[in-house]
């Protein structure tokens, strides 16, 4: 198996190296909506070709499918494939449409994977029916087969590229604005056992693990001192003195009788001083 590495690495920069056995794993597919699984082909590392081949069975136990098979699958209407890793149990699996494969002839196309820290096991499968542009685009315009159609295969291999690192606690940053973090529930818990158990802060809010401290909220004037400010209007206004019984109807009737007094006396004088001015007048002449 440390051959096969080597070979499929020499393979990925251009260059071929086998000098050991190949590894071969099995392939499975299924038509039916029951999913029974049966042996279709093998799928093999060639040494001298230093690539992978796949391998359709014949003979009696021959993976073509008769007219019944197709129109069981085309009822059912999907079409599955697994290829099972050899030593374990583990499988990859795909499917596509059955219709995609009628229109395709049954000429497909494995697209496997392999990680380039194991021995020989498939991590991934893309399975694609390779159909003509030309092909009708549906299966009722496609007639019966007269005979079995065996698959016409072919398989790519590619070495799967490691991901990037992500860091296993992401930075302390702040919400957006106008946004806040949304506590985890269990820190309400945390916090009713108190600051050493990831508590509360003075505020009653339970501290988010990585969030920043939260900056005191800034308040006006009147919202800070209002309890000061309140007793003091309240006080001012009961506090105003009340003004004495009859002080204003005596005001107002001194004011008020007093007006027709002087426009009474006023009449009389005027009266009185027109007249001597008509009596001067009168001994001028």
């Amino acid at each position: 198996m440390l051959a096969f590495l080597i070979s499929i690495s020499a393979l990925a920069l251009g260059n071929v190296v086998v000098q050991a056995s190949s590894p071969s794993w099995t392939i499975y597919h299924s038509w039916n909506a029951d999913q029974e699984f049966s042996r279709r082909g093998e799928l093999t590392w060639s040494e001298e070709e230093g690539a992978l081949q796949v391998t359709n069975d014949d003979g009696e136990e021959s993976s073509a499918l008769s007219n019944g098979n197709i129109q069981a699958m085309l009822d059912y209407g999907w079409y599955h494939v697994k290829i099972e890793n050899p030593g374990t149990n583990d499988f990859v699996l795909a499917t596509v449409p059955a219709c995609n494969l009628r229109r395709a002839n049954f000429k497909d196309e494995f697209q496997v994977t392999l990680p380039r820290t194991q021995e020989a096991q498939i991590t991934s499968l893309a399975y694609l029916p390779l159909a003509s542009p030309l092909a009708p685009k549906s299966c009722d315009e496609m007639g019966e087969l007269e005979s079995p159609k065996p698959f016409i295969s072919k398989v790519s291999l590619t070495l799967d590229t490691p991901g990037m690192i992500m860091k296993a606690v992401l930075p302390s940053t702040k919400p957006p604005p106008g946004m806040q973090f949304i506590p985890h529930p269990n820190l309400k818990k945390n916090a009713a056992a108190g600051a050493a158990a990831g508590g509360a802060k003075g505020n009653g809010k339970p501290q988010i693990p990585g969030a920043p401290p939260e900056e005191p909220e800034a308040q006006s004037f009147l919202r800070r001192y209002w309890y000061i400010i309140l007793p003091l209007m309240l006080a001012n206004l009961m506090a105003a003195p009340a003004a004495p019984e009859g002080e204003p109807g005596s005001q107002g009737g001194s004011e008020g009788g007093g007006a027709p007094a002087a426009v009474a006396d006023s009449a009389p004088a005027a009266a009185a001083s027109g007249g001597s001015k008509q009596r001067r007048g009168k001994r001028r002449n």
